[in-house]
């Protein structure tokens, strides 16, 4: 019995020091061509973390502590990438400055009705 409680005790004692391990990347996303901030954008971390930016292109996400490479993305903007050596209980403000990208191709749908008479 013992040693089932000192393996639970242990087990929880690592997940909470792994879990601890991470910082804070806040950041502003803006147009370059203007310095207006945009809002929902999508801002993506190394692990799989996904946030959006708020009304005035701010966002927060939580990373773990290591190098992490951050892309955001928005339509009709080339996507943008930063990276940061992150800290563990530290904090990060990232800038990103999103340029135009491609024009998306251009569809033109036409129709047409003819009625004739009967």
């Amino acid at each position: 019995m013992k040693r089932i409680l000192l393996s639970a005790l242990l087990s929880l004692i690592i997940i909470g020091f792994t879990y601890a391990q991470t910082g804070t990347i806040k950041g502003i996303v803006s147009d370059k061509s203007n310095g207006v901030t945009i809002p929902g954008a999508i801002v993506m971390g190394e692990n799989k973390q996904t946030t959006t930016t708020d009304v005035n292109g701010k966002f927060t996400m939580k990373v773990p502590v290591g190098k992490q490479t951050i892309v955001v993305k928005y339509i009709g903007f080339s996507p943008t990438r930063k990276t940061v050596q992150v800290e563990e209980g530290e904090t990060y403000e990232l800038a990103f400055e999103l340029e135009d990208g491609a024009l998306l191709n251009v569809v033109v749908v036409t129709a047409s009705h003819i009625v004739t008479g009967k």
